[in-house]
């Protein structure tokens, strides 16, 4: 993931390097679905720009017990993205680009033992880990949107989608004496197998943000 991380960047490095000192670069801040973002927009001709933001910040975490269990869950949003935008008249703008997500939901189910779940009696304790993330760990994605003159500054918008080619979960026993897999060897694999099935069908996630931003 750092490696992606850090192609990302000197690709914005990069490209931004190729245009005069004499050009502009916008600098902005705002919100996107992936929380707090800060962007920094660099022109390549009259009509054209590359733009990269950073949106981290936004998490969550909670637990609750249920039918005996223990349930735990730490969740994160960030993300990296990389895009080109091609400015049409009246302040549209169309962008298709890459994003690379630091989104991941991290959780926990546990039992003390002699606990009685869907009518069986679960002897000894055990703890699973579950970690979920997108499997693309760099996502197409596209958006449109408009730049809007505001006071000297642009107030700028994106509405459009990014591909995570569904989602990886991956769950682990940590109980020093395995009490699941000592069952059923392949309980936990199937369990990994049906949450990604059901998580197919966000291949597509929507993508919004709100930016305010000002040319230097």
């Amino acid at each position: 993931m750092t490696f992606h991380k850090t192609a990302i960047i000197a690709g914005a490095l990069a490209i931004s390097a190729t245009v005069s000192a004499a050009d502009s670069a916008r600098v902005g801040a705002g919100f996107s679905m992936f929380g707090p973002t800060v962007e920094a927009q660099f022109p390549v001709t009259d009509s054209i720009t590359i733009r990269g933001s950073l949106a981290a910040g936004l998490s969550a975490t909670g637990t609750t017990t249920a039918d005996g269990l223990d349930y735990a869950v730490d969740a994160s949003l960030g993300a990296t993205t990389l895009m080109a935008t091609y400015h049409l008249p009246v302040g549209m703008r169309v962008s298709g680009g890459f994003l690379m997500s630091n989104t991941s939901i991290n959780g926990s189910v546990s039992s003390g033992g002699g606990d009685t779940v869907g009518g069986f009696v679960i002897a000894s304790p055990f703890t699973v880990e579950s970690k979920t993330e997108f499997a693309n760990s760099i996502s197409p994605m596209a958006t449109f949107g408009f730049d809007i003159p505001v006071l000297g500054m642009v107030l700028s918008t994106d509405i459009g989608f990014v591909n995570t080619g569904g989602f990886d979960v991956t769950l682990t026993e940590t109980t020093a004496t395995p009490v699941i897999s000592a069952v059923d060897a392949t309980a936990l694999s199937t369990a990994e197998s049906t949450i990604e099935s059901e998580l197919s069908q966000y291949e597509y996630i929507p993508y919004v943000s709100l930016m305010l931003g000002k040319w230097f």
